[in-house]
């Protein structure tokens, strides 16, 4: 009765039959007709199929809290069995997103392990959703992001506070009429954002420039919208991308603007084909931690690692 229990709980999760096989990536029929065995040999509906969205029943009800117990088993086993298998070992896994992963960890771990000969340090690159699961599962011993999950089985430690410009293509004429706010990359890269005398540019200005949005769940998508919303306005979306970087390079290229963390000018090459402005808006800060399990077992490998990137990473992370 629980060999269907990952599809009854895609169902249940997404509230939709086409919504969870589309997730599942299988076709809707097969995961009807599973959902359908489930319910033959439990001899009771799990769904009510009446509803839109999909409603369990009371039954359904029972069934989604033993697998969510069961679940939780299985978390808890594998949390256990991987730190029992670093307790042999001294090796960090570490996971971030893209920027962080090519960008600065790279070179951050070779310098730790420079510093502690019997480390090895393993990076994972994901997306943050992943990256929760990875490391509440016991499959990372830390995570570098900038998600405030609010997890209480999840310690955060706060690394720095992170910067979120708006890059402009040089060729658009907005840029003529706000000479005095304007930016070049090595301004950026100096930190001159930072200090108080730098102006900070009302976004209103850049109502009818042509904007390169990253996909809606991205953090950055999220905080784009609220500071349009709050400068007044609805973004005119130009493109819609997936990747932050691929974002940065479209924008050199004219095509948009686009909004960027400001570290970006620690890790490419310097350019004259864009123009930063410095955003006065509570989205436009946010904060980077390191994220590990409470319950997991003391490491002084990676408490020592922590006050390493608490010394070592906010300077190229600005």
């Amino acid at each position: 009765m629980l060999k269907g229990m990952d599809y009854v709980y895609a169902v249940y999760k997404e509230r939709s039959f086409s919504k969870a096989a589309e997730k599942l990536y299988i076709s809707q029929p097969a995961l009807s007709s599973t959902i359908k065995k489930v319910e033959k040999e439990l001899g009771l509906q799990l769904f009510d199929r009446s509803t839109s969205p999909v409603r369990v029943t009371p039954a359904g009800e029972y069934y989604i809290q033993c697998v969510q117990k069961i679940r939780a088993i299985e978390e808890e086993m594998e949390a256990r069995f991987a730190e029992m298998r670093r307790a042999h070992s001294e090796t960090l896994t570490i996971g971030a997103g893209t920027f962080f992963c090519a960008h600065f960890l790279p070179g951050l771990a070779q310098r730790f392990e420079a510093l502690h000969p019997g480390c090895k340090i393993q990076l994972s690159e994901n997306n943050a959703d992943d990256l929760y699961q990875a490391l509440a599962s016991g499959r990372l011993d830390l995570t570098l992001d900038t998600e405030d999950w609010e997890d209480p089985a999840l310690e955060p430690e706060f690394l720095c506070r992170e910067y979120i410009l708006l890059a402009v293509p040089a060729a658009f004429a907005v840029n003529q009429e706000l000479k005095e706010y304007r930016l070049r990359f090595e301004q950026v890269q100096s930190g001159i954002y930072l200090e108080p005398e730098t102006p900070s540019t009302p976004l209103s200005y850049f109502r009818n420039v042509p904007l390169l949005m990253l996909r809606e769940g991205n953090d950055i998508h999220r905080r784009a919208l609220r500071m349009c919303r709050r400068a007044g306005f609805e973004p005119q979306v130009e493109m819609v991308l997936d990747q932050f970087y691929t974002a940065y390079c479209v924008a050199q290229d004219g095509r948009g603007a686009t909004f960027v963390r400001a570290g970006i000018t620690h890790a490419v090459r310097s350019t004259d084909q864009l123009y930063f402005y410095k955003l006065e808006d509570p989205d436009a800060r946010r904060n980077v931690f390191l994220h590990h399990r409470r319950q997991a077992s003391e490491s002084s490998i990676r408490q020592d690692f922590i006050e390493f990137m608490k010394r070592n990473a906010p300077g190229p992370l600005r």
